[in-house]
Parts: structure tokens; C-alpha cells; sequence
């Protein structure tokens, strides 16, 4: 039997963080939230995920914070930016972090989301083998 991949979604605004809460739990994945940088934070560090997927414009802490920070001490930890504010300076820095395997603007296809985490997964579990 598969073990579900656990994600964190990190998200300020409550209808979109339902919206891919519902989704992920629709397509088997176990979900854990936060609305906002520093508590996504805090739950990455206590808890084991193997996806976050993070807004940028956030209160408290930013994206760009959290996915810097979580980087420091989470080596395998992968990062999904879905956001309607990317700015350019965001996607060139973002694309410097080997763990980020996406950028997605709001408005989002689902389809799309879906299909670039699963095949991020299935590129993790090749790896291993």
C-alpha cells in the first residue's frame, strides 16, 4: 500500500487555500495549512511534508522568507510558489533554488497543478530506487 504524500499549503487567502486543500485531499494527498509565512514555518520544522506549496505576498512572513528559511534546514523539502505576485526578480530568484519545482501564476488549472506534483513525485521516488 502507498503512503499519501503529506502537503503543507501555505496560503494567506482562506478560499484558495480551500480550493487546493480540497483538491489535494480529492487526489489522495493528506494536507496541513497555514495562513501565513511564519506559521508555515513553524509547522515545516515540527512536522514532516513533502511538498509546500507557498504564496508569495503573505502577512508576517513572506514567501521569499519562508522558502529561504525552510531551505536552511529542511535539505529535502520541495516548494511549489503559486502566486498572483511574482514579480521577475522573484522567478530568477526563485529558479536558483534547487528545491522550488514550480511557479504557478493565479489564476491556476488545476490540471496543471496536479500533473507538475505528480510527476515531482514520481521524480522523487525514480531517484530512490
Amino acid at each position: 500500500m502507498e503512503v499519501k504524500k503529506k502537503v503543507l499549503i501555505v496560503e494567506d487567502d482562506e478560499n484558495i487555500r480551500n480550493l487546493l486543500r480540497d483538491i489535494f485531499q480529492y487526489d489522495g494527498y493528506q494536507v496541513d495549512e497555514a495562513n501565513d509565512g511564519q506559521k508555515g514555518f513553524e509547522k515545516a520544522c515540527l512536522n514532516v511534508y513533502d511538498l509546500v506549496t507557498i504564496d508569495i505576498r503573505m502577512p508576517h512572513w513572506d514567501g521569499m522568507e519562508t522558502i529561504l528559511g525552510l531551505s536552511l534546514i529542511k535539505h529535502e523539502l520541495k516548494f511549489l510558489v503559486i502566486s498572483g505576485y511574482i514579480t521577475e526578480e522573484h522567478r530568477l530568484h526563485l529558479k536558483t533554488i534547487e528545491n522550488v519545482i514550480g511557479i504557478i501564476d493565479k489564476p491556476f488549472d488545476i490540471n496543471h497543478l496536479l500533473k507538475l506534483i505528480n510527476e515531482s513525485f514520481k521524480e522523487k521516488n525514480n531517484g530512490k530506487k
